[in-house]
């Protein structure tokens, strides 16, 4: 229903009370709003529901930046843009955030018209009953609790643990507020019964490496060839790096074949850090880039974590994060450059490698199996720019630490805290000795990936930064680490 554009002008001719009112509630709004609002609201690419972006006078999380006094009462014009508030029990999405933008009043007469997104009460299916779906103490990270923002359906989750699967949905399904979306959900020990039996439209794949992503366990061809769109996550496969590379061309053609959708979740891509971390680089040519990661070891209880035949190690599982998102902003890696050197795995107390708090017992591991406790790589990228990468399994908390550092000509870019509630860059530019700071708070990386793969589902948009084949590169890289300092 079209808005009446003749009652929005009386009122907001009405008087600087009224005017001040609706500047209140929309600062209300905009600080209560959910997560995902801020992204959509920043960039018409990401706009579900087709709304322009906001003016440059806003921050970098996308705050309206406050009126100045030469900006006169008669210039307090608002335009009217829709934000999510989301109504889990109808999954439906009302109301507006009133922004303030410098501009002529005529603009008002310009409104945008309301289209509602179909992604809610998508029927989505979930392998694997795991932390990477159901979420732990391991991380901020899983599918079904953004699901659950999305309005999405679960109707299946497939595990061989059946028991588990089901506490989980109970689990789920004890919190009123998301009740309805788990429902009907059912468990399956075997996926292509699932897949027959309920007909999924999405199915997200999130089980151990080596248990997918190979001819011996083809789950995504399996997927595709229903006619159900996949969101997989990473790594790839646990698979020869050849084999990988011969399967991914035929899940490629599959998709293609079938007119699905395919995405690969690396999050850093969908993260507003990134984004901006993008457009400081227009221009540049970056020349070093360092990552470091360190995990909480003590809070990963999975034993296939803990043997590399099932995860692949640290590197491949893990810091592949920093890998791909090193290969998304800087381009791609001479293999040939890789040098890479590891802390081997101890069970001796007082040896370098020995950890005190393992969840898990590493003596039923063999040796050659047991995940490396640090590692070091180096290398060079095509366009000649330096990469590095410091990964460590140490940490006994549960809080990540992990940063990223980006230098070019006249820039430096320092991420800091990009796995928390507020991602900041520090940057130092041009010849300026004063470090800005960009913070993007709530920024939800995950919610946006599953809802930009949601949205491509529907038709409603194209936004998969992870195709599959691009992927496999990421894949290789981290094997060639990996592989280098088990050589060495």
């Amino acid at each position: 229903m079209p808005l009446d554009h003749t009652l929005i002008r009386g009122v907001w001719y009405q008087s600087w009370r009224v005017r001040l009112a609706f500047n209140k509630l929309r600062k209300r709004l905009l600080r209560s709003a959910i997560e995902e609002c801020r992204r959509d609201l920043a960039s018409p690419k990401h706009g579900l529901w087709g709304i322009g972006p906001y003016d440059a006078g806003n921050d970098a999380a996308g705050t309206p930046a406050p009126a100045t006094k030469s900006q006169g009462a008669h210039h307090h014009n608002y335009i009217a843009n829709s934000m999510l508030i989301h109504s889990s029990r109808l999954s439906t999405i009302f109301g507006f955030a009133f922004h303030y933008q410098q501009s002529p009043f005529l603009k008002l007469l310009n409104l945008p018209s309301f289209k509602m997104s179909s992604i809610s009460g998508t029927r989505v299916a979930l392998v694997g009953a795991g932390a990477v779906n159901f979420g732990g103490a391991e991380g901020p990270w899983d599918h079904a609790s953004r699901l659950e923002k999305l309005g999405a359906t679960i109707v299946a989750v497939v595990d061989p643990l059946v028991a588990k699967a089901q506490e989980k949905i109970d689990a789920r399904r004890a919190n009123t507020e998301f009740a309805h979306v788990w429902a009907n959900t059912e468990v399956f020990t075997d996926l292509q019964n699932m897949l027959d039996t309920v007909k999924p439209t999405a199915v997200f794949i999130g089980v151990p490496p080596s248990f997918h992503g190979c001819y011996k366990y083809p789950l995504e061809l399996q997927v595709l060839r229903a006619g159900a769109h996949v969101f997989l996550e990473k790594p790839l496969s646990n698979a020869p790096v050849d084999e990988v590379i011969k399967y991914a061309a035929e899940v490629e053609a599959l998709r293609k074949e079938k007119k699905l959708v395919v995405s690969v979740g690396y999050m850093f891509r969908y993260s507003l850090f990134g984004e901006k971390i993008k457009e400081l680089l227009k221009g540049k040519k970056p020349v070093c880039l360092m990552a470091r990661y360190n995990c909480t070891y003590a809070n990963i209880p999975s034993p296939f974590w803990w043997n590399s035949e099932h995860c692949g190690g640290p590197i491949v599982e893990q810091a592949t994060h920093f890998v791909d998102i090193s290969r998304y902003l800087v381009g791609e890696v001479d293999m040939d450059t890789v040098y890479s050197r590891s802390v081997k795995a101890s069970l001796a107390p007082g040896d370098i490698g020995y950890l005190e708090k393992v969840p898990v017992d590493e003596t039923a591991v063999p040796v050659e199996n047991r995940v490396p406790r640090a590692h070091v790589a180096n290398w060079f990228f095509k366009s000649g720019a330096l990469g590095n990468l410091v990964h460590g399994a140490l940490l006994q908390g549960e809080a990540y630490d992990a940063s990223l550092e980006i230098m070019a000509d006249g820039l430096r870019i320092g991420v800091v805290k990009p796995y928390s509630e507020t991602p900041t860059l520090k940057v130092l530019q041009g010849d300026s000795d004063e470090e800005l700071t960009f913070e993007f708070p709530g920024d939800d990386m995950y919610l946006t990936e599953d809802r930009e793969f949601l949205k491509a589902v529907h038709g409603e948009g194209d936004d998969i930064r992870c195709q599959y084949e691009d992927a496999v590169n990421t894949y290789a890289l981290t094997c060639k680490i990996r592989d280098v300092a088990l050589a060495s």
